[in-house]
């Protein structure tokens, strides 16, 4: 898919005061260890009750660090793959637990032939159980130089079921290009098929999204192209014990082409929510929509325009003087447990630039609606970083948080997290201190030599960041600022929140935490904290 850049007309809007008091309880932290740099990272919390530290490492194996469940330290140890060192293409492809085990899938290159691999690290002793291919592109040709494969895992949210889509473009059989298999909780394969579409006279079909229902059924969707530049957009399932896809053309968008979309189960209304992104004919402009399938009546409807309040699009043009209103792009949708939804949006835009390429991600909306799709309210935190020799898509943050983060050149530390607790919801990131003082009445009456709209931009780490948080509550659009450690008196505190992992049923949240006194300090440690 082309290189596309994600426009905002804004920059960047004040922050509210500050209390020093974090929101959070700190139940318990480890000991220190050296920070990691490269390579990826994940933190699990597992049913057993022990915390799994991952350092997915370059050249030294994956390193691990296995907490109980009185969050002490009790095992360090290292996993040597059989694959040796990642290669720069190499991606982590998912990371989750079944039956206390961590099961890691890495895409690695042999030969330059793109394969999936599938290793599953005992949760108690962190020791390798089992490593295996699970798919390999299966064309004479090799990947070329800067080929990106596309191997696509999900995991089922309300079981241990998950499924992998082999998407090998470079077949020339089309009847091959695509192969989903589907594996039941003890990773025995329920089915593999390959997917042949119909009607597939000379481009490709494009894949959008993969989902998996329990042991029963797998459903991928793709944009499939038409002869007389036409397309429709299917959703096609795969039935256990089925000897072949069942096709079902979704009435949506006419016959746009989907940029992105993501699919999520709905287990109130027992429907798949299907959120679609498209571009517009006017002005680069990009449109969201929600629709809710029915996998059983195999019938679509709209949940959603997916438009903001006014409070919102006020707020925003208030403070920017602008009539545009706010543009950010979806980054996930979370389906909540009493069937309500949550969007969250970021402004994104990937920039070229003679000195290093990057995406400047921008503020923040977090739209609330009731089972019914109705939108409750909105909510606007206000950041802005970029992120260096990267790409980042809409619907990126829902990808990170079914695999591993890349650890690169300070890179984790500046996107958001979100977390639905038992009572709050919260937003998360590092931001400057500098913002600090930024508030929106000196910033409305231009004290202080103040400009309208501008907010310092986050783009190293090393000075001056620490950790905030903003609890989404009440009336108000855009909620306080909090310090999410609390305010140090010397130096600061960040956190690498994009590796955290948070467990609601025992209400712990869990990150990886770096005090700096100095430029120096590298030394960083897992904290443990209760969500009030």
């Amino acid at each position: 898919m082309k290189k596309i850049k994600f426009h905002f007309t804004c920059f960047f809007l004040c922050l509210l005061s500050l209390t020093v008091q974090a929101q959070f309880k700190q139940i318990a932290e480890g000991n220190t260890f050296e920070e990691p740099e490269d390579g990826f990272g994940k933190i699990l919390q597992l049913q057993n009750g022990n915390t799994f530290y991952l350092h997915i490492s370059i050249r030294d194996g994956i390193n691990i660090k296995i907490y109980n469940s009185a969050h002490k330290e009790q095992k360090v140890t290292t996993v040597s793959p059989s694959y040796g060192e990642l290669e720069k293409r190499d991606k982590i492809s998912a990371v989750f637990e079944i039956n206390n085990d961590v099961v890691l899938f890495v895409t690695h290159y042999d030969d330059n032939t793109p394969t999936l691999r599938r290793l599953i690290i005992d949760g108690a002793t962190g020791k390798l159980k089992k490593e295996k291919i699970i798919a390999a592109y299966l064309s004479e040709r090799k990947a070329f130089i800067g080929f990106t494969s596309r191997f696509i895992v999900r995991k089922d949210q309300y079981s241990d079921n998950y499924a992998v889509a082999n998407f090998d473009f470079m077949e020339r059989d089309k009847a091959k290009r695509i192969e989903i298999i589907h594996f039941g909780t003890d990773h025995n394969e329920i089915s593999r098929k390959f997917c042949i579409t119909p009607e597939e006279e000379k481009a490709r079909s494009e894949f959008i999204d993969l989902i998996v229902m329990g042991s029963e059924k797998v459903s991928i969707f793709l944009s499939i192209p038409r002869p007389g530049n036409n397309l429709i957009n299917v959703m096609a399932t795969l039935e256990k014990g089925a000897g072949s896809f069942e096709f079902t053309e979704l009435k949506i968008l006419g016959h746009s082409f989907i940029q992105w979309g993501l699919a999520k189960y709905n287990p109130i209304s027992k429907k798949i929510f299907f959120l679609a992104i498209v571009s517009s004919e006017k002005n680069g402009v990009y449109l969201n929509s929600l629709y809710a399938i029915d996998p059983i009546l195999k019938s679509t409807e709209t949940i959603s325009d997916l438009s903001f309040n006014e409070k919102l699009h006020e707020a925003y043009n208030n403070t920017f003087d602008s009539k545009k209103g706010y543009r950010g792009m979806p980054q996930d949708l979370i389906i909540n447990d009493d069937g309500s939804f949550t969007l969250l949006y970021e402004e994104i835009m990937f920039i070229a630039k003679d000195n290093g390429n990057g995406t400047q991600l921008g503020q923040i909306a977090v739209s609330n609606y009731d089972k019914n799709g109705t939108l409750n309210s909105n909510y606007f935190v206000l950041k802005s970083n970029w992120v260096y020799n990267t790409q980042l898509n809409p619907l990126y943050i829902s990808k990170r948080d079914a695999t591993a983060q890349e650890l690169f050149k300070g890179n984790q530390y500046k996107s958001f997290v979100y977390i639905s607790g038992i009572k709050n919801k919260y937003i998360l990131f590092n931001d400057t201190e500098r913002n600090n003082d930024i508030t929106d009445e000196k910033l409305m009456r231009n004290e202080g030599g103040l400009e309208r709209g501008k907010i310092v931009m986050v783009q190293g780490i090393t000075g001056g960041c620490d950790a905030f948080m903003y609890k989404l509550t009440g009336n108000d659009v855009i909620p306080k600022r909090e310090y999410a450690f609390g305010k140090k008196e010397h130096g600061n505190t960040l956190s690498v929140f994009t590796i955290a992992n948070y467990d609601k049923k025992t209400n712990t949240y869990v990150t990886l935490k770096l005090d700096k006194e100095s430029m120096k300090d590298k030394m960083v440690k897992l904290v443990w904290e209760e969500v009030e």
